[in-house]
């Protein structure tokens, strides 16, 4: 392997790693997922499609998240 390979590698196990920290992190899933449903709630979630669809995108993320860890 050439060294810019195992760089990319070892960039890829790092972002890895850290995905895994944070789904493990049920406290922090757990607070975010709170601030997602308070945001889908507000008034004015809908008028911006783009954003909206990313918060939901998210917030099912975050809802697998939990419930694997659960």
């Amino acid at each position: 392997m050439e060294k810019y390979e195992i760089n990319k590698y070892l960039e890829k196990f790092k972002n890895s790693v850290n995905d895994l920290r944070v789904a493990f992190n049920s406290e922090l899933l757990e607070e975010r997922l709170k601030e997602l449903n308070e945001e889908i709630v507000k008034e004015d979630f809908w008028l911006d499609t783009k954003r909206s669809n990313k918060v939901i995108a998210e917030l099912n993320d975050v809802k697998e998240k939990v419930n694997t860890i659960n």
